[in-house]
């Protein structure tokens, strides 16, 4: 995305000028009229293949449906770190928090705007996170202003519930401000129960589906020519991979029937 450039010029430069910028904690009146906090982080859910990582299984064909599974996880995994504007947008996120910026009050929406200084490439431009009140919970809208430029650009819109429990971000790209190019979306019950789904628009990107309840992992993925879905428990080692070829399990690693 064109935006990507700009963002990644933005927090670099934001690092470099952390010194040069006040970083007072002292609070104005129209910080205090602010009923909004920042969410702790845009992306609360992400799917989680960590479990693979603490095995030792040799490759040999008995374990082949076990590798199967790991391969998918490790796949939709991927797949999740490639949403940039998230990653980006959470590095923003991050610095605006550590900055301590001041959000500007108009009536109940409460803004905080980065400005990056002029005089060095993609100087001169900003980027601004807008939030709402909303029913339980906040509207949120992040926009970037080009150097040059008199127009703020949409780049993420969102919804996240008062607990951070709940939310959806749609993410957009420049051939569009209306049409979200990816939408990413999150439910916590609690530590260990959880779910999040991520679909895309034309993309390239299935629309993946992943739920965490305890041991109990799925994991989704369609697009339009297929679905593949994928199951595995942390603690009986087993599972199975269901697609067009039909469900192949394993238990203790090894092939088994289903």
């Amino acid at each position: 995305m064109k935006t990507n450039t700009f963002y990644l010029i933005l927090i670099v430069t934001a690092f470099a000028f952390f010194g040069a910028i006040s970083c007072s904690s002292d609070s104005t009146s129209a910080a205090e009229t602010c009923a909004i906090s920042l969410p702790t982080e845009l992306a609360p859910v992400m799917f989680e293949d960590t479990y693979f990582n603490n095995q030792d299984i040799p490759f040999e064909e008995q374990y082949s449906t076990y590798f199967e599974v790991q391969s998918f996880a490790s796949l939709a995994t991927s797949l999740m770190a490639t949403m940039g504007p998230l990653g980006i947008g959470s590095s923003f996120l991050m610095l605006i928090q550590a900055l301590n910026i001041t959000p500007t009050v108009d009536g109940n929406t409460c803004t905080w705007t980065f400005d990056v200084p002029a005089g060095i490439e993609g100087g001169g431009g900003s980027v601004s996170i807008i939030g709402s009140p909303a029913n339980n919970g906040v509207n949120w809208e992040v926009r970037l202003r080009d150097a040059g430029s008199s127009t703020a650009i949409p780049v993420l819109r969102g919804f996240t519930s008062t607990d951070n429990r709940s939310g959806e971000w749609r993410i957009f790209d420049e051939s569009s401000s209306t049409t979200p190019a990816m939408i990413y979306s999150w439910q916590i019950q609690s530590a260990t129960v959880y779910s999040t789904t991520v679909t895309g628009a034309g993309q390239g990107f299935p629309t993946m589906n992943y739920e965490k309840n305890g041991p109990d992992n799925y994991l989704t993925s369609t697009d339009s020519s297929e679905e593949v879905n994928v199951y595995w428990n942390e603690n009986t080692d087993s599972g199975w991979i269901e697609d067009q070829d039909g469900r192949r399990c394993y238990t203790n690693f090894a092939n088994s029937s289903c």
